[in-house]
Formats: C-alpha cells, sequence, structure tokens
C-alpha cells in the first residue's frame, strides 16, 4: 500500500513540475515576443458589425460618383451615400462618374465622419450594365507558377 502511495505522489509531483516548467517557458517566450494583442483588437473591434443578431441590407440603384483619394459615393435621387467599393473593381469594369449602377450591402455607421449619423455602405453585390457580381473582401489571389 505504501508503495503505491509513493507512486501516486512521485506521479503527481513529476506532473506539477512540468506544468510549472511550461508555464515559466511560455511566460518568458511571451515577453520576448511584441505585443499585437491590443493592435489586433482595435482593428477587429474597427471591423465589427452593430452589436445585433441581424444586420439589415441596403439595395441602391443610382449614379457612382467615382473619387481617387476617398470614398465613392452613389447618388440616388437626393440622397448620396458612401460606399466601400474596391478600385480594382472599378478599374475592371471600367466604371466612371455617371455610370448607372445598382448595389447590394451593409450599412454601417461611418467611423471618422464629424456627424455621428453618417453611414457608409459595404457592397457585396453589384449590378452593372446588365450583369451581376459578387463583390469579395480580402487579399488578392497570388499566381500560380505552374
Amino acid at each position: 500500500m505504501k508503495k503505491i502511495i509513493g507512486v501516486i505522489i512521485v506521479i503527481t509531483l513529476i506532473g506539477a513540475g512540468f506544468l510549472f516548467a511550461d508555464g515559466k517557458e511560455s511566460r518568458e517566450t511571451h515577453k520576448k515576443q511584441p505585443n499585437f494583442k491590443s493592435f489586433r483588437e482595435k482593428k477587429h473591434n474597427m471591423m465589427k458589425a452593430p452589436r445585433s443578431s441581424f444586420v439589415e441590407i441596403r439595395e441602391i440603384t443610382g449614379e457612382i460618383v467615382v473619387k481617387e483619394n476617398d470614398r465613392h459615393i452613389i447618388k440616388s435621387g437626393k440622397d448620396e451615400v458612401k460606399i466601400v467599393l474596391s478600385s480594382d473593381v472599378i478599374q475592371s469594369l471600367k466604371l466612371n462618374t455617371g455610370s448607372n449602377i445598382s448595389i447590394k450591402g451593409i450599412e454601417f455607421r461611418a467611423l471618422k465622419s464629424k456627424t455621428p449619423e453618417e453611414k457608409i455602405v459595404k457592397v457585396f453585390e453589384l449590378q452593372y450594365d446588365g450583369r451581376r457580381f459578387l463583390v469579395l473582401s480580402g487579399k488578392k489571389p497570388s499566381k500560380d507558377k505552374g
């Protein structure tokens, strides 16, 4: 019986030793690595949708105003709505100021806005010249060498 208790105590001590050694190593490694956690959290918080279980999809039809260094705008009647649309999409479809398009997108509050009521629409579907396009965001595809 004493041997079984002794073996259990030895196994427990060995396990505790590994646990504490692993914790010390990971703390030292963490101190050496740069802290990008706060940056990632800030970037992630900027990209979050409104805190609800659903998001309204906006559909807008009108003329696009293409801008070089600012957000593009869609004029629909008297309304002007800023949109997030990649310059690659604009160049690929050869969109110019005054081109008639229809978009579907998700409306968010503009982060760097002078007025708190200003909204911006992130486009995920675009219709132009009788054709319909799905607008994907993310990294550009890499070229295969094959």
